[in-house]
């Protein structure tokens, strides 16, 4: 499973081809004054299916689970390489940005 995760200031649409992607939405519930640590919960769970999509606005933090033979497209509205991520550690609450080789 990918760490929660943003796209920061883009909108990515998921279009699943092949198998499926277990699909998981977090909110914040904390007030997000700590920029370096954040609580989160998941507030919808869900599977994309062949033919099925997600839509995901600026800055939504989710999560994707997939086994190894599934495929999909992802669409974003801007080079998520030139912009601003942050992925979460539930672990730790840790926020850490994302790096232009970091997929998710």
């Amino acid at each position: 499973m990918s760490p929660p995760h943003d796209h920061g200031a883009s909108w990515a649409i998921y279009g699943q081809a092949t198998h499926h992607t277990d699909m998981t939405e977090w909110e914040r519930e904390d007030n997000g004054g700590d920029p370096k640590h954040a609580k989160l919960k998941p507030v919808t769970k869900y599977r994309l299916t062949p033919g099925h999509a997600g839509i995901y606005q600026d800055g939504k933090i989710h999560s994707i689970d997939y086994p190894d033979d599934a495929r999909f497209i992802r669409v974003t509205g801007t080079n998520l390489d030139r912009i601003d991520r942050v992925r979460f550690d539930l672990k730790t609450g840790e926020v850490h940005q994302m790096t232009a080789q970091q997929a998710t």
